[in-house]
């Protein structure tokens, strides 16, 4: 990432504070249920950095940023290929 970026990301990351309260929720739902987060957010590297910062990235089985994959919620096409995804890597641990 270029260095605006960087200071970017690290400037919401500090405004995001209240993703740390929610971390309780997310380890309660973990091991019961598959998490996961779909963003609009334009900066995969940024939510990679946010996730990872505020403790949340072990706690969720799938993350998908519209800008890695060039599909925007609510676009029914991000959610049909993460689900797509996501069952064709559950399907690969089976063979």
């Amino acid at each position: 990432m270029s260095n605006a970026t960087d200071e970017f990301c690290d400037e919401f990351n500090d405004f995001l504070f209240t993703w740390t309260k929610y971390r309780k929720h997310f380890a309660h739902l973990h091991g019961k249920y598959k998490l996961g987060i779909i963003s609009n957010f334009a900066i995969p590297e940024c939510v990679d950095n946010l996730l990872k910062n505020h403790g949340l990235t072990e706690l969720l089985d799938a993350v998908v940023v519209s800008a890695a994959v060039n599909k925007r919620k609510p676009s029914p096409e991000i959610f049909v290929n993460t689900l797509k995804n996501w069952v064709c890597l559950q399907m690969k641990r089976f063979l």
